[in-house]
């Protein structure tokens, strides 16, 4: 179990030294995404180990960057960026999942 939590420490320093590059080359943004499925994917590794608490730590970490960055549907308020998603913008600058545009409400 100890080797494990050194090869995601390990993994964590990695990402992170790759986010700084992604942070000075393209931009604050794409480092906060970046950032932010670090978070998630660390997330669900410590839930495979069972370490509760390290994993309600990157879930935290994770969902306040979503609320920072406003990365959540407008119609479903589900976050989206994570999977491959299809969005659509609309006039207003909302942005939803494709679904809610292509199918009426009561269809979804």
């Amino acid at each position: 179990m100890i080797h494990l939590y050194i090869l995601i420490n390990s993994f964590k320093i990695k990402c992170m030294k790759f986010s700084d590059v992604i942070h000075h080359q393209h931009g604050f943004l794409c480092y906060q995404l970046l950032v932010r499925t670090v978070r998630v994917r660390l997330s669900r590794i410590y839930q495979s180990l069972g370490d509760e608490e390290q994993q309600a730590v990157h879930e935290r970490l994770a969902q306040c960057l979503e609320e920072e960055l406003e990365l959540q549907c407008g119609a479903c308020n589900l976050p989206f960026g994570l999977d491959s998603d299809s969005l659509e913008a609309l006039p207003c600058s909302h942005i939803l999942h494709a679904r809610y545009i292509l199918y009426p409400a009561s269809d979804v």
